[in-house]
């Protein structure tokens, strides 16, 4: 059971890197970094985001929103239970409060982005739970 919820939480985290990826290669995509950008720079980093217009910032939320919440649904059936979900939220939620810390970003930014991983656990431990599909088909 361990290993189903440890392996639960990465299927969670794979899924939602790979969908806020997709959100970020649009926003390099319509906002091409500078020539010779260097993601491991993070002056360069820190300087790029806050150069970024608010259209950008909208989609990486819904990039961030949409892959929290398809990691969550996905916890929740991987794991066969809500425990995963709690678990993988928990790390969003620390991996978004650091994130602040490390590049500065709007203050509406934040709040919306931590309340999207709060509800995106909420919704995704509800709609992927396999007590919800049973009640369902009561």
């Amino acid at each position: 059971m361990i290993w189903r919820r440890i392996g639960a939480v990465v299927v969670a985290i794979v899924a939602w890197f790979v969908i806020i990826q997709i959100g970020e290669f649009a926003v390099h995509q319509l906002y091409p970094p500078p020539a010779g950008y260097n993601t491991r720079n993070m002056d360069e980093v820190k300087r790029y985001v806050a150069g970024l217009p608010q259209p950008a910032m909208l989609i990486v939320l819904v990039g961030q929103a949409l892959g929290s919440l398809a990691g969550a649904i996905a916890a929740a059936k991987v794991g066969r239970s809500r425990v995963p979900v709690y678990v993988f939220g928990a790390l969003l939620l620390v991996a978004g409060i650091a994130s602040t810390f490390m590049i500065p970003q709007p203050l509406w930014f934040v709040v919306v982005e931590l309340a999207a991983y709060i509800g995106a656990t909420v919704a995704g431990a509800m709609l992927g739970s396999p007590h919800r599909v049973q009640a369902q088909s009561s």
